[in-house]
């Protein structure tokens, strides 16, 4: 399952027909980084996440649900397992 800010950026980026580069520029962060985390070989880290929950507000509601899906597989684990 994608993360849901990646999915969120995503959508943002083809909605408003960005390249990465250019969506890279307004969050202010190295185009590099947001490859990587597109082609899921980064995580998403504090500066984008707050980058883009400033630009885009409803990258806000996407990170609240990573969160809770994040929460509720550590409810599931058996007590005493770590979650990778």
């Amino acid at each position: 399952m994608e993360d849901p800010v990646v999915a969120k950026l995503r959508e943002i980026r083809d909605r408003e027909r960005l390249s990465t580069g250019r969506m890279a520029r307004r969050l202010d962060v190295d185009q590099s980084t947001l490859y990587l985390v597109f082609q899921g070989k980064r995580g998403v880290g504090r500066k984008l996440l707050d980058a883009a929950i400033a630009e885009y507000p409803e990258v806000a509601d996407a990170h609240a649900l990573a969160l809770t899906i994040s929460h509720a597989s550590v409810a599931d684990e058996p007590p005493g397992e770590a979650v990778a």
